[in-house]
């Protein structure tokens, strides 16, 4: 049982790891390692890993030191905790890997992981991916580990789902720009005279032909 001045310090450094989380602007990858840093320090955990679901996989896209080695692993997400924990989108605890069969047995011994803690990541309040600590030890996380982490799920999920969605319009932006780039280099080399006008028929655009 932690001592009331040791919830009060962690509870500060949740804060404190929101309103940091919050205000940063940086590109994804640089957050979400921000993020599973952050959380492997106030865990105390073996490891913690980002996933994000895409089609019928939960996929490992982020992951603190220790596990790092382990990102681009695919789990099925019928078969694992953290499908779960998105379709259920809640906090989800998995005390022994052995014995939960919501686990991915297999691939928690390829990780070396015998227990752990899903929380679900959500974008526009549709749940996109999960937060999890994880143990090598069974029964390797508290009821307060639980509430610490699901105090935090909501501001992370929260600027996860913001940096997702910028991630997203840069990507799109970078796409029309190429888009245009190419369209100019097409009639600079054009062999045919190439004009455009706007609505009230004044050139804007020409080739050289």
């Amino acid at each position: 049982m932690k001592s009331g001045e040791g919830k009060l310090d962690r509870l500060e450094r949740i804060i404190a790891t929101q309103s940091l989380i919050v205000q940063a602007d940086l590109d994804l990858n640089a957050f979400m390692q921000m993020v599973v840093d952050t959380l492997q320090e106030l865990t105390a955990a073996k490891g913690v890993v980002v996933e994000l679901a895409e089609g019928d996989y939960m996929v490992y896209r982020c992951a603190s030191s220790a596990i790092a080695h382990h990102v681009g692993i695919r789990l099925l997400r019928e078969t694992s905790l953290s499908g779960l924990c998105v379709r259920l989108a809640q906090v989800l605890r998995c005390d022994d890997a052995e014995t939960d069969t919501r686990v991915d047995a297999a691939a928690c011994r390829k990780v070396g992981v015998r227990s752990m803690v899903c929380t679900p990541l959500f974008e526009a309040g549709v749940p996109v991916g999960v937060l999890k600590v994880m143990s090598e030890q069974a029964f390797g996380f508290d009821d307060e580990d639980v509430q610490s982490l699901g105090l935090m799920a909501g501001a992370l999920g929260a600027a996860l789902g913001k940096q997702v969605a910028f991630e997203t319009m840069t990507h799109m932006a970078a796409q029309v720009r190429e888009s245009e780039e190419r369209m100019r280099t097409i009639l600079e080399h054009a062999n045919d005279a190439v004009i455009s006008t706007d609505n009230s028929g004044h050139v804007t655009q020409w080739n050289r032909a």
